[in-house]
């Protein structure tokens, strides 16, 4: 059975555990390097991870525009060509959201994994 697609909150959650941030971070409205590009990073990841329009991205990263989801994902991407322990974290993250991703030993799972990144509780079978 696939798995549903992350939701935008548990994808910002991954991310910014992933990278040492804030949670807060995903939403503010600093420019700051060490806050912009986390930001970027979950806002690329969001994009390609949850199936969401940029729009939509964009709602949930404090409305921004959703030329900046679309300018994240280029950037994004340049920067994961050029560090490769950014692209160690993003491909981590990736992992764990993948319905195709097969399992991983202990000493490499997700910082992130501490607790739930969803509420099944009301899910009904």
């Amino acid at each position: 059975m696939a798995r549903l697609p992350p939701t935008i909150a548990a994808v910002q959650a991954a991310v910014a555990t992933e990278l040492g941030v804030s949670l807060a971070v995903m939403t503010s409205e600093t420019r700051v390097f060490g806050h912009a590009h986390p930001r970027q990073a979950a806002m690329a990841m969001a994009l390609e991870l949850t199936g969401r329009s940029s729009a939509v991205v964009a709602a949930r990263f404090g409305g921004r525009d959703d030329s900046t989801i679309r300018y994240a994902r280029i950037i994004v991407k340049s920067r994961r060509a050029a560090d490769p322990e950014l692209d160690r974290h993003l491909r981590r993250i990736e992992a764990f959201f993948s319905a195709a991703a097969p399992a991983l030993p202990e000493e490499l799972q997700p910082a992130f994994f501490d607790g739930p990144l969803f509420d099944f509780a009301g899910a009904s079978a």
